[in-house]
């Protein structure tokens, strides 16, 4: 059967006496009722009048609830504004009659229309407010957290770029301080063969006493891993060890390192880099991974 084949009714139904009372309880209630219609509703309430009763109390309900359907938002500060100055206009033109707005007294609803419409355009009315409403804040959660997602995204941009300034500077401050160290004729150049242990290793030392400071930059040489140090040491003429730097190499075998040297008597005749246990030992306890002497009178 298709729809053209459905039976259609001969006539719209006419409302109810029960219907009559329900439109009427409802204008009351919505606060758009004339004089006139107020005092019914106030004669039918003080009887007692069973219908009166049950549909002033589906009145009260009824619009609660549609109240209730939207969460209220501010206005912001220029549609405030403009709805008070509406307001302000609308009293000013009050067409009287019952201290009715004219405005509002066209767009009155009667009793006998409520009745017919109700409750059909009342909730359709309501349901496509509350969708729209619904899909408009739904859309402006969704803009703050994009907006919140870039800020963040922004946010982590700057410090990463921040990171990276800090490194530069750190890298020209280096820098500088090599060109002055290789421009100065106390520094001592020491060339680190690999041992046997790592034959492809191969590290320079730049040792400038006047300054209190090493350089040492060192290729090929396999990282430690988490369960051991490389540690550079100095060796004098009188045979004392010094330890001068722990560390570990890069992933790519490379050491740069720029350290102070730390005080101590005696002339640097050694130098050498040997696998110690995490953190450091007091003396050498490992295998020599990298050796090489001072130049004579050193």
């Amino acid at each position: 059967m298709s729809p053209d084949d459905l039976p259609m009714p001969d006539a719209t139904p006419e409302p109810t006496p029960d219907d009559a009372v329900r439109a009427l309880m409802l204008v009351v209630v919505a606060g758009r009722a004339e004089p006139e219609e107020q005092v019914r509703a106030k004669a039918l309430l003080d009887a007692g009048d069973p219908a009166a009763l049950r549909a002033w109390s589906e009145a009260e309900t009824t619009l609660a609830a549609l109240a209730g359907s939207l969460e209220p938002v501010p206005p912001p500060p220029a549609l405030r504004a403009r709805l008070m100055a509406g307001i302000a206009d609308a009293a000013t033109a009050t067409a009287t009659a019952g201290g009715v707005p004219a405005a509002a007294a066209r767009r009155r609803v009667t009793p006998a229309a409520a009745a017919r419409g109700w409750p059909w355009g009342l909730v359709g009315g309501a349901v496509a407010a509350a969708l729209t409403a619904a899909a408009f804040f739904a859309w402006s959660d969704a803009e703050r957290r994009s907006r919140a997602q870039t800020i963040a995204a922004l946010r982590a941009e700057v410090a990463a770029q921040r990171e990276a300034l800090f490194s530069l500077e750190a890298d020209r401050v280096r820098l500088a301080s090599l060109r002055t160290a290789l421009a100065s004729r106390a520094v001592e150049l020491v060339v680190l063969a690999g041992t046997p242990a790592q034959p492809s290793a191969h590290a320079r030392l730049l040792w400038d006493a006047d300054a209190a400071r090493f350089y040492l930059y060192a290729r090929g040489l396999r990282p430690a891993g988490d369960a051991g140090d490389y540690q550079l040491w100095s060796v004098d003429d009188a045979g004392i060890k010094r330890s001068l730097a722990v560390f570990d190499a890069e992933a790519d075998g490379s050491v740069a390192l720029q350290l102070e040297l730390p005080g101590g008597e005696g002339t640097a005749v050694l130098a050498a880099i040997t696998d110690e246990p995490a953190g450091g030992s007091p003396q050498p306890t490992g295998s020599f991974q990298l050796l090489g002497e001072f130049p004579a009178g050193g």
